[in-house]
């Protein structure tokens, strides 16, 4: 496992709610999932692709939310200011400046 992707986990060891929906990892079945906000289809072996900041811990069905919603993640990518890890994807034109016309 890559060293940052296993200091973010840890990091967020104490969430024990979905930070999409809310619900409580044990009171479901299949408990929690750690997604990337920025695919790594989208950026693979980036050096951030594992920061903390893009990582997100949920629920199965948010998890599954996310990928079959894939512009859902806009106010994740404004509210963590992706584009200072990612600035090759051009997040800010994509995401923040487009919203604020």
């Amino acid at each position: 496992m890559d060293k940052q992707y296993k200091k973010a986990i840890e990091e967020m060891a104490g969430i024990e709610h979905c930070e999409r929906c809310g619900v409580h990892f044990l009171s479901v079945f299949l408990g929690a999932s750690h997604h990337h906000i920025i695919y790594r289809s989208e950026a693979p072996k980036h050096t951030n692709l594992h920061h903390i900041r893009n990582i997100i811990k949920v629920c199965m069905n948010c998890h599954n939310f996310f990928h079959s919603h894939k512009e859902e993640r806009k106010s994740l990518v404004i509210e963590r200011e992706l584009w200072d890890l990612f600035p090759e994807l051009r997040l800010k034109e994509r995401y923040y400046l487009i919203s604020n016309k």
